[in-house]
């Protein structure tokens, strides 16, 4: 029995709990069950989770905890997380015993824990060390068809993940006024925007749509032309699909990550949400309508992930955890 402890929240998203999910598909294709474990209470009010399989830990008993693991026969447990908690003290400082086999899948190369194996799936430059994996082949996306080569932008989708807390999909919509283009806006499942929010969309008579409780966005990014995202997984689907996107930060830490991303992809970057850059928006979409080779180059770029990252993670860990029995 494999265990995963997640969190999500309308700060952290759903980007975390998406990649577990896939991970447990892949652990059930070898005949496995998965618990899951959260202090969370989003994740089981926005997913329909089995209960039987889901549980919340609301008071923190580490007897209780070690009980439950212990009655479902648990070995390894997956820990994808955001930042450190009394919980998992316990497992990574407190299990002198080493009783569970520790995998630690995190968004940044900051060691605070001391794992088995350790997965950064993102793309960076990181030099690792023992019985640790970084890169494009550890991203955790779905499989997704290519695009269409694109003529002209018609149609351009906004979409800032599962909770967009800085409101960068509203910001981006005020900056794109006047640009002649229909809006195609997500509002993921923790946004605290509403419809009544881009009223003044209506007053100017633009064109656009809102679109709520998106279980997928693999259609939309079919029917629209470009993107603008933020430094989430959607901008990683993006450049599968080879839709040209446009990167907006919420997290200035990570803007050295987002910059090397849109290099290497279809993807042009321009800062955090507080930079004066955000006001090159509108310019930079009416340049791509007006040059057709710069939209085309774009798209001509190498594709660089694939929808088998959660494949990989699984294989690694079954490789390692067979070592660490034996020793």
């Amino acid at each position: 029995m494999f265990a995963i402890y997640i969190d999500a929240s309308n700060k952290i998203g759903l980007g975390h709990l998406s990649r577990c999910l896939k991970l447990s598909k892949e652990i059930s294709k070898i005949k496995k069950k998965t618990i899951f474990l959260t202090q969370s209470d989003f994740s089981n009010k926005k997913i329909n989770f089995k209960k039987k399989f889901f549980f919340k830990i609301k008071n923190y008993n580490k007897q209780k905890l070690a009980n439950l693991l212990k009655k479902n026969d648990t070995k390894i447990i997956i820990f994808d997380i955001v930042k450190k908690n009394k919980l998992l003290d316990y497992f990574f400082f407190k299990d002198k015993n080493n009783t569970f086999f520790k995998v630690l899948i995190a968004d940044n190369y900051k060691k605070i824990f001391r794992p088995e194996l350790t997965f950064y799936p993102f793309i960076g430059n990181k030099k690792t060390k023992k019985n640790e994996y970084s890169g494009k082949d550890y991203c955790v996306l779905p499989k997704l068809p290519i695009k269409r080569k694109i003529k002209r932008i018609k149609n351009i989708l906004i979409s800032m993940g599962a909770s967009d807390p800085k409101h960068i999909s509203l910001l981006a919509a005020k900056k794109l006024l006047n640009l002649d283009c229909k809006l195609n806006i997500v509002l993921g499942k923790f946004s605290k925007l509403k419809k009544k929010d881009f009223k003044f969309l209506n007053a100017r008579k633009y064109k656009f749509k809102i679109y709520e409780n998106q279980k997928s966005l693999k259609n939309l990014m079919i029917n629209n032309d470009i993107l603008i995202t933020n430094n989430g997984i959607t901008k990683y689907e993006a450049s599968i699909m080879k839709m040209p996107s446009i990167i907006i930060s919420h997290d200035k830490k990570s803007n050295k990550f987002q910059e090397k991303f849109a290099k290497k992809n279809n993807a042009i970057f321009i800062g955090h949400y507080t930079s004066k850059k955000i006001n090159d928006l509108f310019k930079i979409i009416k340049n791509l309508k007006n040059d057709k080779r710069k939209l085309n180059e774009l798209q001509r770029k190498k594709i660089l992930l694939d929808h088998h990252g959660a494949k990989r993670i699984l294989s690694k860990i079954i490789y390692h955890y067979k070592k660490y029995e034996k020793n």
